[in-house]
């Protein structure tokens, strides 16, 4: 008889709070709607208000810079460390494309001696100066029209990506798996940056949230904002 009365007290009790809770939940709305009725700069501030709780107890443990988040490790690996990060970037290109057509048409050797870090890029800067997209559009042309490999590299191209042609002709660019972990290593970083230049108690009204720059000779498939910019 004592556990049946000690189960109904427990589950009254129970009730009660949720009932407490709906009650505190519902009358704050009302409240809220109450005062918002009243004035627009009230509704702007309560607006504020939720979006900077929201921010504060929701996005900025993930979000907000910390001494872990990409970026800081984008910055420790690769930014403190520039020109060895290129050269191993530029021994890795050459390792696996220089039996591509373009390096071998240039007689570039992979020949990195042990302890001479710079031999493959003197030799690099030597036999492959400043270059335009005209020193290459041959070897892309025997890949999309002809089906020729290993022509610039050796990876499989994915599919060929189109530049916005602003300064003349859209020019062909053939895109790789290397080349889209590579950009989504950077979109994973941009974030960080972004979160780190704002202040801890705003968020980003929104105007001022992410957007994405188009650009290309088409101008008018593009929408306008109501000023024509």
């Amino acid at each position: 008889m004592g556990s049946v009365l000690s189960t109904i007290r427990n589950s009254i009790t129970q009730q009660s709070q949720v009932v407490a809770w709906c009650s505190l939940f519902f009358t704050s709305l009302t409240g809220i709607a109450l005062l918002s009725s009243y004035s627009p700069r009230v509704r702007v501030i309560l607006k504020r208000w939720i979006r900077i709780q929201v921010r504060q107890w929701l996005m900025d443990p993930y979000m907000k810079g910390s001494n872990t988040d990409a970026f800081v490790s984008y910055y420790r690996k690769v930014l403190c460390h520039q020109q060895k990060i290129n050269n191993d970037l530029l021994e890795n290109i050459l390792r696996n494309n220089h039996s591509c057509a373009f390096f071998r048409d240039r007689s570039i050797a992979f020949s990195c001696s042990k302890g001479e870090p710079n031999t493959l890029v003197d030799e690099f800067r030597e036999k492959v100066p400043l270059t335009t997209y005209s020193d290459y559009r041959d070897y892309f042309e025997q890949t999309v029209l002809h089906g020729a490999t290993n022509q610039v590299v050796s990876d499989r191209i994915i599919y060929f990506a189109l530049s916005s042609g602003t300064t003349g002709k859209p020019k062909t660019i053939p895109i790789t798996k290397k080349i889209i972990e590579k950009y989504f290593t950077l979109a994973r970083i941009s974030p960080s940056v972004i979160w780190r230049s704002l202040p801890n108690a705003s968020y980003p009204v929104p105007e001022q949230r992410s957007f994405v720059l188009l650009s290309g000779q088409q101008a008018k498939s593009f929408l306008r904002s109501k000023d024509g910019t």
